[in-house]
């Protein structure tokens, strides 16, 4: 899948539904002067949750570790959890609650958007078995699609190839052919975006330790963004924790030259390979159908 990577809005995507035949986009309005007690609350959450940081074997490559993220969804079967995203420049506070299965033949999954900027609305996105329910809880909507069903996770892409520079000087960017499409939660748990956007210059970023999140043992990474993505993103630079084992990124915090936290994402709840339940999409009696034009 080939597209070129521009905005942080082409990065960092919070509710993009892929539906058979088209692509739905619901943006988020916030307000922009929001109070920075989410913010403080998660530093908090990271400083209770993250270990002191020990050495990383010297053995793990960089180029592992991008394409380990580049194909985070082969490294695990499952997932269940929620994360916190914050974004000054784009004006919104959201928590995403997920729930996945990605074994083949059993592909399902479950994602729950709540806009704590828009009177704690939400969204709900569920794929199970060839159809897919978008659910507007605040409108009491839903719209419901047969499509295909998804049988598997599609091929592991090596990083070599994947970034192509055009005429122009203009880069363009092959992401791992896939009809997986997690939405707001591939923001975690599929960061491809960040993976060959982020990570594409090994100069500009290092692997600083070995930590545990949340009984995860991670890789704690820092980096200064490229000139190119300094003027396109309006920040300097950036640090994730990345779970070693699966390539899930667990927290991001996109920053300032002064070191003032523009963006963040951050885990508070996962849980890895365990029985997971997708419901039956949660459609109330009360709720109208909108038809697909």
């Amino acid at each position: 899948m080939k597209r070129t990577l521009i905005s942080i809005a082409a990065i960092i995507t919070f509710s993009i539904i892929m539906i058979s035949s088209g692509l739905i986009e619901q943006i988020w309005d916030g307000q922009k002067d929001r109070s920075n007690k989410g913010e403080s609350e998660q530093i908090a959450h990271l400083e209770k949750n993250i270990s002191t940081a020990a050495p990383i074997p010297a053995s793990l490559s960089k180029e592992a570790i991008q394409e380990k993220m580049l194909n985070s969804i082969h490294y695990f079967d499952s997932a269940k959890g929620s994360f916190r995203y914050t974004s000054e420049a784009a004006g919104f506070d959201v928590t995403v609650d997920y729930k996945v299965k990605l074994k083949k033949n059993e592909v399902a999954y479950q994602i729950k958007e709540t806009n704590h900027l828009q009177g704690e609305s939400s969204y709900e996105h569920v794929y199970e078995e060839g159809q897919i329910y978008d659910i507007f809880h605040d409108s009491n909507e839903f719209l419901k699609t047969d499509t295909f069903k998804i049988n598997d996770k599609g091929p592991i892409q090596k990083v070599k190839g994947s970034i192509k520079t055009v005429a122009g000087g203009q880069k363009e960017y092959y992401y791992p052919a896939t009809s997986i499409q997690l939405g707001a939660a591939g923001t975690s748990l599929h960061s491809k975006e960040i993976a060959l956007g982020f990570l594409e210059n090994y100069q500009l970023w290092d692997v600083k330790g070995k930590e545990d999140f949340l009984g995860r043992k991670a890789l704690l990474i820092e980096g200064t963004f490229s000139e190119y993505y300094q003027k396109k993103l309006s920040a300097y630079s950036y640090q994730l924790i990345m779970d070693e084992a699966t390539g899930i990124v667990f927290q991001l915090e996109i920053r300032s030259t002064d070191g003032k936290v523009l963006d963040s994402l951050t885990t508070t709840d996962i849980k890895i390979n365990e029985t997971v339940s997708i419901s039956t999409a949660d459609v109330k009696k009360t709720y109208k159908e909108v038809k697909k034009n």
